[in-house]
């Protein structure tokens, strides 16, 4: 395969694949254009270019960077455009090239028709990678600089100027089932889901493929705490956390099904197990002729002196 490509450079090149413009060529195999300058010892390249007279300007503007004293192709339209490094000059290129063969004008960024999103697509080491992205096409290029950053990659970079934090891919994949974790259950906490039947925010843990019912809780950021204490319970300290920096202690699950009991009882106008008030009806016990005790004031005094006075006609049987 190797010595077929190199055969094909040569019939390519006698056949007059060079350019017409100074020190820009043909690509013997993509049919691109890319032009060198000779700087500080060495030659530098300026990107492969889809127009030759692309090309020819890209040269000349690095040939006005490096202060040269060489003939310009255009020299009106290059000093008009001012000089560029050859870095900027490739990144450039990667971006019009970009925009030229595929549906987004990042790198490393494309739409999958099929499933309406975009997609990340990147290598980590020698290891192709594809994420999907939820979110817009801009989302999906910062998650691509993000982890290019993170292996070292500087040249293609949507945005080189942005200070964007480096991350694997391992932690990009978590982020992202936070967010969709947060659209469909309400809660960016991994085990926590509003209940619409209680109207309380519900803790779960999952165990031996099953969710463990952890109680019902005021809000979000209180049922977190629930499933890092039944993790950290059942799986130790490797385990996942909502809250890895908050010092929880680890409880069990019927523990945490009482606390969460507690603190709802301990809302709702009694604190006796079984007994409640219903709103527009009058309170159980009230049409009762038995002096209130004075231990217990008002409404529950009155719920709890039914009871008792029922257990005692009982125990007098």
């Amino acid at each position: 395969m190797l010595y077929a490509r190199r055969a094909m450079a040569r019939n390519r090149t006698r056949d007059g694949c060079s350019s017409k413009y100074r020190r820009v060529n043909r690509h013997p195999v993509s049919g691109r254009y890319l032009g060198r300058v000779p700087a500080g010892g060495k030659n530098h390249s300026t990107g492969t270019w889809s127009d030759e007279r692309d090309a020819a300007i890209a040269l000349d503007r690095a040939i006005l960077h490096f202060e040269l004293d060489e003939p310009l192709n255009f020299p009106a339209e290059s000093r008009r455009l001012g000089p560029l490094s050859p870095d900027d000059l490739r990144r450039e290129a990667l971006h019009k090239g970009k925009a030229e063969r595929n549906t987004s004008r990042y790198f490393g960024v494309r739409r999958v028709s099929r499933h309406e999103r975009w997609t990340v697509d990147v290598w980590v080491g020698t290891k192709f990678v594809g994420i999907y992205c939820p979110g817009t096409e801009e989302d999906a290029a910062v998650i691509y600089d993000r982890i290019a950053r993170n292996e070292g990659e500087v040249l293609r970079l949507n945005f080189p100027d942005r200070d964007l934090r480096p991350a694997t891919v391992a932690q990009i994949r978590q982020e992202l089932f936070v967010l969709r974790r947060a659209g469909r259950s309400g809660s960016k906490f991994r085990g926590v889901a509003w209940s619409t039947t209680w109207h309380r925010w519900k803790a779960t843990v999952r165990l031996d493929g099953e969710e463990r019912h952890l109680g019902y809780w005021e809000d979000a950021r209180a049922a977190a705490p629930a499933h890092d204490r039944a993790a950290l319970f059942l799986f130790g300290a490797a385990t996942f956390r909502n809250l890895p920096r908050a010092r929880v202690i680890p409880a069990s699950i019927a523990d945490l099904r009482a606390e969460a009991h507690a603190l709802v009882k301990a809302t709702t106008t009694s604190r006796y197990r079984g007994d409640r008030r219903r709103r527009g009806l009058r309170p159980r016990g009230a049409a009762l002729a038995r002096p209130r005790s004075p231990q217990l004031p008002g409404l529950v005094a009155a719920a709890a002196a039914s009871f008792f006075h029922v257990e005692e006609c009982v125990l007098r049987r």
